[in-house]
């Protein structure tokens, strides 16, 4: 399986995203996983949070093919998210996972959807599903 993982630079439960990709390995196989690369400063904690982060933590520690798709916010502004999704939803990727988020998040996975990826959102127990 080829995954796109996006999601919301807020998501600061590192162990319900690796819980997660690792129900989706253990039962299909992820060969090959992207992300946008996005994250963000906890203070409180003192580390990096983000969908996007504890993917690419999670794809490192698992050796698993992959990369992140950096948006180049200095060249293109607000319009660099939408960018970096495009050219995401254009990769030979199968499927599309999204951890919670807004805006960016929906964008990602209506792109994904519209290229013919399998496409799924989840929440974290404790949260509702944000208005799209």
């Amino acid at each position: 399986m080829f995954l796109i993982v996006c999601g919301g630079r807020d998501v600061s439960d590192r162990d319900w995203v690796w819980r997660v990709l690792d129900g989706i390995h253990r039962k299909h196989g992820i060969t090959r996983m992207i992300e946008g690369g996005q994250r963000k400063w906890c203070c409180d904690r003192r580390e990096y949070i983000g969908a996007d982060w504890f993917a690419k933590c999670w794809r490192e520690a698992r050796g698993v093919d992959g990369e992140s798709y950096l948006a180049d916010w200095g060249a293109f502004g607000r319009g660099a998210g939408p960018r970096r999704n495009s050219t995401m939803a254009a990769t030979e990727s199968t499927h599309c996972l999204g951890f919670g988020g807004n805006s960016g998040t929906s964008d990602m996975l209506e792109k994904a959807e519209r290229a013919g990826k399998i496409t799924r959102r989840i929440f974290p127990v404790d949260t509702k599903p944000q208005p799209r």
